[in-house]
């Protein structure tokens, strides 16, 4: 099962331009190495601090790969995480 576009943690989504041009520099660099979903999913969590569902949408779009395939990546391996940590 896939969301939908929306946020499904509840909490709104503010990454930055910065961001998101350093996640689409490194999806670049490693776009035609092959197994390169799950580097490009630690660097987006590096980068962001969890997977968002904006940020596998454009992973996804960037690899040219469908979200299911990304949004199961994301799921099943425990080192990712859909939501932001808390504050404390």
């Amino acid at each position: 099962m896939c969301p939908n576009a929306g946020s499904t943690s509840g909490v709104r989504f503010a990454g930055t331009p910065e961001q998101e041009e350093q996640l689409k520099a490194f999806i670049a660099e490693k776009h035609d190495e092959p197994g390169a979903l799950m580097p490009i999913l630690q660097k987006a969590q590096e980068i962001y601090g969890y997977l968002p569902i904006e940020v596998q949408t454009m992973i996804a779009t960037e690899l040219d790969v469908p979200l299911e395939k990304v949004y199961g990546v994301s799921t099943f391996y425990s080192q990712f995480t859909l939501n932001p940590k808390g504050k404390y």
